[in-house]
C-alpha cells in the first residue's frame, strides 16, 4: 500500500489498483478519516461507490489501516537491506 497525494496504490498477488482519494478528515484521536474512488476508472463503473477507510498512525513505524470490518497493520520497511 503506497499513499502519494492525492491517491493510493494497493498491490496484491502481483494485481495493482489505483485509488483516488477524494477527502481526508482528521478525527480527535489522531487518526484518519479517508474517502476514496477508483480513480479513473471510477466513471466507468456506476456500480463502484465510494469507500471509506480508517487510517491510524500507531508509531513512527506502523500503521493500521481499517477497511469496514478489517483492520491491517503495515510495517515500514528499507529498500536498501538497512535495519531501521
Amino acid at each position: 500500500m503506497i499513499f502519494s497525494v492525492d491517491e493510493r496504490f494497493v498491490v496484491r498477488g502481483g494485481r495493482s489498483a489505483e485509488l483516488a482519494i477524494r477527502s481526508v478528515k482528521s478525527a480527535k484521536d489522531g487518526s484518519f478519516h479517508i474517502t476514496e474512488s477508483l480513480g479513473k476508472l471510477g466513471g466507468w463503473l456506476p456500480w463502484f461507490k465510494n469507500r471509506a477507510l480508517h487510517l491510524k498512525v500507531l508509531d513512527p513505524m506502523v500503521i493500521e489501516v481499517t477497511e469496514g470490518p478489517v483492520s491491517t497493520r503495515f510495517f515500514k520497511c528499507s529498500s536498501d537491506g538497512r535495519s531501521l
